[in-house]
Formats: C-alpha cells, sequence, structure tokens
C-alpha cells in the first residue's frame, strides 16, 4: 500500500502541467469565440411569448441596441396570470394588471 501512495506521488511530481496550462488556455479561447458570436446573435433578438398563452403567462425580451429608451418600449418584461414586472430604460414597473392587459 505504501508503494502505491509513492507511485501516486512520483505520478503527480512528474506530472507535464504546462500541458495542462495550454490546454486550458486553448479551450478557454475557443469558449470566449463562441460565447462572443451567441453575444452578437442575441444582440438582434426580440422575443415575446405567444398571444394565446400571454393571458396566464408572458414573457418579453428585447435586447436590440437600436431600442429607443425615450419611446418606452419594453427591455424585459414578464408576468404570472396579472401581476406584472417590466423594465423600460432605466425603470422597473410592476403591478396587477387591468382586464385590458395595461398597468
Amino acid at each position: 500500500m505504501f508503494t502505491q501512495t509513492l507511485n501516486f506521488v512520483d505520478d503527480v511530481m512528474e506530472y507535464d502541467y504546462q500541458e495542462l496550462i495550454n490546454n486550458v488556455l486553448v479551450i478557454g479561447a475557443i469558449c470566449a469565440v463562441i460565447l462572443g458570436a451567441m453575444y452578437t446573435q442575441l444582440r438582434k433578438v426580440k422575443f415575446s411569448t405567444p398571444y394565446q398563452i400571454s393571458e396566464w403567462f408572458y414573457l418579453g425580451m428585447d435586447l436590440r441596441p437600436e431600442v429607443s429608451e425615450t419611446v418606452g418600449d419594453e427591455r424585459f418584461g414578464i408576468s404570472v396570470n396579472r401581476y406584472y414586472f417590466g423594465v423600460y430604460g432605466n425603470t422597473a414597473q410592476w403591478g396587477k394588471l387591468d382586464e385590458n392587459g395595461c398597468l
């Protein structure tokens, strides 16, 4: 048993840590490129749930950079039943929706 422990210690001491660092850097660079491409694609997205289920649950996001903050476009909104939370520009709005779907 003691010899197995010594063999393990020798294996750890002889491990090529430079190869490990190189592998981590390469994998990190690949992940950075993939995440960068995903980010640029997500900046073109405007998403909202279908009208059929929006009475019970609503999720909406608009990640486009050209959305004007002065017009009052919703950046992010979520609603469950009649309770709503939304972000418009730099402000957050929440409350209970009326029968027309307005705050």
